[in-house]
């Protein structure tokens, strides 16, 4: 989920009690058993989902909610709590989803930025 979450972040979730929606962080199981944590980029008319993890810009789908395991609802970042009312979470999910394009050039950019 890197850049939203750095390796050692820690995320909570609570089981899926809600309907799910764009933007929402999931935990749910790639046909090969390795659990993924994913940003829901849409949800489909017919009950699929299409994922999409923040550092990547191609598109998974999985067939149905039953697949998913539990939605974030906090994360622990650097030492700061983040909620889905906190900028940065806020920012992820409403306009990283909106510039898969751009990823790998703000990507790039940031990095020769952050270690001038």
């Amino acid at each position: 989920m890197s850049p939203f979450l750095y390796h050692g972040d820690t995320v909570y979730l609570n089981p899926v009690d809600a309907p799910l929606k764009k933007g929402d962080i999931v935990l749910y199981p790639r046909p090969n058993g390795r659990y993924i944590l994913h940003r829901i980029a849409k949800v489909n008319p017919d009950g699929s989902y299409i994922m999409l993890g923040d550092a990547q810009t191609q598109r998974e789908r999985i067939e149905s909610r039953e697949v998913i395991h539990g939605v974030a609802v906090s994360a622990l970042h650097t030492g700061k709590q983040l909620t889905p009312a906190s900028f940065r979470w806020r920012f992820f999910e409403k306009v990283w989803l909106r510039v898969v394009p751009l990823r790998p050039l703000i990507m790039k950019s940031w990095k020769i930025i952050a270690h001038k």
